[in-house]
């Protein structure tokens, strides 16, 4: 079933140059005086997301028409439990990790994504099943990273042609927020995951939807939602500064609350989560998309998939069944993504154990792309599962530069940001630190990037440290294998 949701077209707001940015200090300060329901902290969001640089950096085009929908409430009926909490759905979670979209306003995807893995894992009965979708795949179809998108585009994108898995087309618009991205693998047509359909909701119907799953919904970011650390969230202080896409996972009638789910990264928020009351000034829960799918048909995967991950040398892989099924044979395929120059590796996992050795010295050190293949013994199709993996066979030469985007000849102030160079020949770091380090070992601050490629943009907000002279300087990693450290800048920080 499909009804009609209507978008407005009103652009999102944001602050104008002249505007003062609100303070972590400020919000404490404000929540302290009214008594509030929830706690604030430095979580990272402006650093991570580019807010105050882009015109809309959540990503949400067009903010959803007023209607009589917002004056609804969200009736309890006889036949729903009154709380409801797909994280802890009968003891066991049936939600993916949280992502984070970092400096693209890419959240509609997000929103979608995580809604469409959840909902995947229920239909399967499969809580344990490692599922990852491609936001990148999707988002590039109906959106960019400037203006965002809307939710019903979401929707009808992976009604009729859907998304690929996330190895296929692995998320980096969030590097630098620009909208040229990895490419797709050479055979996502076949790749795809599409749903069935999608119900709009009311506010009075996202209860009973969400009975089957995850949906999505729309709110406003105030200034003090990036300070969210914990508790119930009320709009207590700060302006807007745009629309937003999030995913409603759960309720609590007794509580009166929505438990929702970001895509900001852990460090924000309840581990990414957040909870809000029904009655909100935000607009969580006034509307929604619930999306109907059926099960992946996914027997196997390994028991950790990380994307990205490096192996070397032996490897022990460990696979997991998702269902019990009897299987008749299952495989693996270790295959690189650049055919040309990369062979490949295969071989069977026990079929009890779903164990097997593998042996990665005879390959050559490059990006490669793991599937597990499995048959029933009924003899039923069933969908591989894919991870994407850095295979290193030897020291690798990686160099980094920090590269700051403001002067450095003179004090810095207010919200800065620095660019993270990488010249390598066949792998990149998996992650990288940025360290803020006064000169007189007083303060450090880390700011961690995953898989950051040959340029991701990081940012640093200097309000939150004193001022004085600090070092900043970056460590790479490749897995647990090899560190590498960058330049060192100095900086003077000189805030009013």
């Amino acid at each position: 079933m499909r009804t009609k949701l209507i978008f407005a077209a009103c652009w999102c707001l944001a602050l104008t140059a002249t505007a003062e940015p609100l303070s972590l200090i400020q919000v404490q300060k404000s929540l302290a005086n009214k008594n509030s329901t929830w706690t604030a902290a430095d979580t990272g969001v402006v650093e991570s997301l580019g807010v105050y640089q882009k015109k809309n950096p959540f990503g949400l085009a067009v903010m959803p028409e007023d209607s009589a929908l917002e004056i609804e409430n969200p009736i309890q009926t006889a036949n729903l439990p009154a709380a409801l909490d797909w994280r802890h759905y009968q003891g066991v979670n049936f939600l993916s990790s949280i992502r984070n979209q970092a400096f693209c306003g890419s959240c509609v995807a997000f929103a979608a994504i995580g809604a469409f893995e959840g909902r995947l894992k229920v239909a399967s009965k499969s809580p344990q099943m490692s599922i990852d979708l491609s936001e990148q795949h999707l988002f590039q179809e109906i959106g960019s990273c400037d203006f965002g998108s809307v939710p019903q585009l979401a929707a009808i994108t992976l009604q009729n042609s859907g998304t690929t898995d996330e190895a296929c087309t692995p998320y980096t618009l969030g590097r630098m927020g620009k909208n040229k991205g990895s490419s797709d693998c050479a055979d996502a047509k076949n790749r795809s995951y599409k749903i069935d359909g999608y119900t709009s909701l009311s506010k009075s119907k996202i209860k009973e939807a969400l009975q089957q799953g995850p949906v999505t919904t729309t709110m406003t970011v105030f200034e003090d939602f990036m300070f969210y650390k914990g508790g119930i969230y009320k709009h207590t202080t700060g302006r807007s500064l745009g629309g937003h896409a999030v995913g409603i996972v759960g309720y609590d009638d007794i509580a009166q609350v929505w438990i929702a789910r970001n895509s900001w990264g852990t460090s924000w928020g309840e581990d990414g989560y957040f909870r809000i009351p029904y009655d909100n000034d935000s607009g969580v829960g006034n509307r929604g998309i619930a999306y109907q799918v059926a099960d992946p048909s996914i027997e196997v995967g390994l028991a950790k998939g990380q994307s990205f991950a490096v192996w070397s040398g032996k490897m022990k892989i460990q696979g997991i069944s998702y269902r019990g099924t009897p299987l008749k044979d299952v495989h693996y395929s270790l295959q690189g993504r650049e055919a040309n120059s990369l062979s490949s590796v295969q071989g069977p996992l026990d079929i009890n154990s779903l164990e097997a050795e593998m042996d990665t010295t005879s390959l050559k050190t490059g990006v490669y792309e793991l599937s597990v293949i499995t048959e029933r013994q009924d003899g039923s199709p069933t969908n591989p599962w894919f991870q994407l993996v850095q295979v290193v066979n030897g020291m690798q030469d990686i160099s980094m530069n920090l590269v700051p985007e403001f002067p450095t000849d003179k004090p810095a102030s207010g919200r800065v940001y620095l660019r993270l160079e990488s010249k390598f020949e066949r792998v990149g770091l998996s992650s990288a630190d940025i360290h803020f380090r006064k000169t007189d070992g007083s303060v450090e601050k880390t700011v961690r990037t995953e898989n950051p490629g040959d340029a991701a943009k990081v940012g640093w907000r200097t309000p939150m440290m004193p001022n004085g002279e600090y070092e900043v300087f970056a460590e790479g990693y490749l897995g647990d294998l090899q560190r590498f450290t960058s330049n060192k800048l100095v900086v003077n920080i000189a805030n009013d």
